[in-house]
């Protein structure tokens, strides 16, 4: 069985930051948090335009 996982990038202070929380709970409860590299940043930056 898989587990389902919930993602979100946030950027501040021009560096990108990726958030593993819990999915479907009442209370959103935080797994990670890793600083994505500078690439990544730049990728993600792109794909929103």
């Amino acid at each position: 069985m898989q587990a389902v996982s919930q993602f979100t990038v946030l950027e501040f202070d021009e560096k990108a930051y990726v958030v593993e929380t819990t999915p479907g709970t009442r209370k959103m409860n935080i797994i990670a948090i890793e600083e994505l590299p500078e690439d990544m940043r730049a990728y993600l930056t792109e794909q929103r335009k």
